[in-house]
């Protein structure tokens, strides 16, 4: 069981194309098993304190974002409170014929929150920083034909180098699209990755042909699929004896979205190679199914459900670990300032089939205060 309490202060700017805005959001909460521990769970509570400054300006062929958050928590747990940074920028331009942009992401915070929903090895006080950037550019071939390049660089370091392993992950999917009309388009796209370890020589590359189709089926709902193969080809240090064994794997994602009077409801499923801070690359599996139903102007109660396996089976070791996920919120908009907001959440995960499971509980409420959005000329 858990509860939190939410103050947000935002004081918006905006002068021209140019805007900024300031908010301050103060959580306090009880969590039963943080850790997600089948045995001996640990529940905790404190507080956070996450101040964010978003900056973004706008003309007619160029986009600034730039998202910076800092989290300070207080736990009553030894090993639980941090001072964690987490930022985003993006960049877009664009001419006659092309387009061009970057995104970049840099977090500095623990692995108890970095690798809960990724390796699960998720524990507190141990320090993570992560960072990626992605640049692209996109060619119009004809009026409707086009060919986009997006290269992309992700690295994680970890304090802890016993239980954790440095990593980084290149990949880049060339893609031309082709579009039939303004509802349909289809693209073929050259899947291309590598998992490089620090320190423990495994590198493993990945590269194999995909095909996708985006459809605006009607007014309401919108559908994006993408289905593939690709070669993996691990190869790793001579000295540790693992065996390196090449093999095809599939690849998958699918995206359905309806946006109706009262309702939004969101499916996505996919299957992709993960990085895992344990040193090897996983098969992730994941499903999502969210739906906001608008009970009333002032009302509106949201239901999630998500799923994931991962596996990974590299020098005859097996990993599979499974967790789940359900969520139920309800939002009530009392005023133009006040947002009030109940929430139940509850984990499972499991480590090895047969191995057990361990379950999380958490009941949250939240009070949201923005006051009067204020503007100015800079």
């Amino acid at each position: 069981m858990g509860a939190f309490a939410v103050l947000v202060i935002a004081v918006p700017a905006q002068a021209g194309n140019g805007a900024a805005e300031l908010s301050i959001l103060e959580r306090v909460e009880h969590d039963s098993n943080p850790l997600m521990q089948r045995h001996d769970a640990q529940a905790v509570n404190g507080s956070v304190t996450s101040p964010e400054l978003r900056l973004s300006e706008d003309t007619a062929t160029e986009h600034l974002g730039l998202n910076v958050r800092l989290d300070r928590s207080f736990y009553d747990v030894k090993g639980f409170s941090s001072t964690d940074l987490h930022t985003r920028a993006t960049a877009t331009t664009k001419g006659e014929v092309w387009e061009a942009g970057l995104r970049a992401s840099l977090d500095y915070d623990t692995t108890r929150t970095s690798e809960q929903d990724a390796s699960g090895l998720n524990i507190a006080g141990i320090r993570h920083t992560g960072f990626s950037v992605s640049p692209w550019v996109k060619l119009a071939l004809t009026e409707t034909d086009s060919l986009t390049v997006d290269p992309s660089l992700m690295r994680s370091f970890y304090e802890d180098k016993r239980r954790y392993t440095n990593y980084s992950v290149y990949s880049a999917n060339p893609t031309y699209e082709h579009q039939f009309d303004s509802r349909n388009s289809g693209q073929v796209i050259l899947q291309t990755s590598r998992f490089q370890t620090e320190g423990t020589g495994t590198v493993i590359d990945n590269i194999g042909p995909a095909l996708g189709w985006r459809s605006a089926l009607s007014e309401r709902l919108t559908a994006s699929v993408t289905a593939g193969i690709r070669r993996t080809m691990p190869t790793f240090d001579p000295s540790s004896r693992t065996v390196a064994k090449d093999a095809w794997n599939y690849g998958y994602s699918l995206s359905l979205t309806y946006r109706g009077e009262q309702d939004v409801i969101d499916f996505t499923a996919a299957r992709a190679p993960n990085p895992f801070a344990t040193g090897t690359q996983a098969e992730t599996t994941s499903l999502s199914l969210a739906e906001t139903h608008t009970l009333t102007p002032t009302l509106s109660y949201g239901v999630t459900f998500t799923h994931q396996r991962s596996k990974s089976s590299y020098g005859g070791v097996v990993s599979d670990s499974t967790s789940l996920g359900l969520q139920n919120r309800l939002t009530y908009h009392a005023t133009e300032t006040v947002d009030l907001g109940i929430e139940h959440r509850i984990r499972e995960r499991m480590a090895e089939p047969g191995e057990g499971r361990a379950l999380g509980n958490v009941v949250l409420a939240r009070i949201i205060f923005t006051p009067t959005k204020l503007a100015f000329n800079w």
